[in-house]
């Protein structure tokens, strides 16, 4: 029986230390690994090796990294692709999409967060064990949150306690803080009660405790347990295997869309998404109509 191939990722980053640093991450997870510096050498480094996945710059010498995709889509090559970049703009980022990316990253990153998405676009499933030699620290420099009790942003209790009785209680899965503060915002002022987890394994806390949720907002690349991993979970649990899902990532890669789907999303929504749109599914989920 021959050796099974070990999964290939080439990362294509100019700048040089943080190309070491995505490589050795990957290396440590059982990848291989190869690097490139410049577009030219990346695409020879295509037609000469078996490539899994690619994890992109924007901003490179000579062809920048959306060029260089097109270039590698036009050769008939539909390696999987995550981009990593400081300088997103709404051209660029749906450039990206209609080239099929997997997932775009703004820089500085969170590495288990890449690890996630990658190891999801790759097919090596979700968030596990292969990730217990991560540093604790993302490319910021800022350290993780330890995870401990379900995260509750500070005003929740102050306006929102009295809804609880009135209102849909809607559990926002997210590691994002700021798209947490705004929505759960804006969706108490339209009556709802906001719960909110970190990644996969807080919500799941929540949902084995007494909370009554009604409706679940999911991200699906979150460090510490993915959305996948928690719709796996949930998908077994009388309790909740009804709760309507809703998906918001930024991927729109139709196999993860329908794996999601079979595991009990209702709808999905890709990012950046307006409110309204939101709130227009909330509303349709929970039979609130207005």
């Amino acid at each position: 029986m021959g050796r099974i191939r070990e999964k290939t990722i080439l990362v294509l980053d100019d700048d040089k230390d943080l190309n070491e640093l995505i490589c050795d991450v990957f290396k440590g997870i059982n990848y291989r690994v190869i690097a490139a510096e410049s577009a030219e050498k990346a695409l020879k480094l295509i037609k000469s090796e078996i490539i899994d996945l690619l994890v992109i710059d924007i901003a490179l010498p000579g062809h920048s990294g959306i060029e260089f995709l097109d270039l590698v889509r036009k050769q008939n090559n539909k390696v999987t692709s995550v981009f990593i970049s400081g300088y997103w703009t709404q051209e660029s980022l749906k450039e990206a999409w209609e080239l099929g990316a997997f997932e775009c990253f703004q820089k500085p990153f969170n590495v288990e967060r890449l690890v996630s998405a990658v190891n999801i676009a790759i097919g090596t499933g979700a968030w596990g064990d292969s990730q217990k030699n991560l540093s604790d620290s993302d490319l910021s420099g800022q350290k993780k949150r330890k995870s401990s009790e379900p995260v509750k942003l500070e005003y929740e209790n102050s306006f929102l306690e009295d809804l609880e009785e009135k209102s849909g209680c809607i559990l926002i899965v997210d590691d994002n803080k700021g798209l947490q503060a705004t929505l759960g915002s804006k969706l108490a002022e339209d009556g709802y009660r906001c719960l909110f987890a970190d990644n996969g394994r807080e919500a799941l806390r929540y949902l084995s405790g007494s909370n009554k949720i009604d409706l679940i907002l999911l991200d699906l690349y979150m460090p510490g347990g993915s959305g996948l991993e928690f719709l796996q979970n949930v998908h077994v649990m009388p309790k909740f295997n009804k709760v309507p899902i809703i998906l918001m990532t930024g991927t729109a890669m139709p196999h993860v869309v329908e794996s999601c789907k079979k595991l009990g999303v209702r709808s999905y929504l890709t990012k950046p998404t307006s409110y309204k749109d939101i709130l227009s599914r909330v509303q349709v989920l929970t039979r609130r109509l207005s």
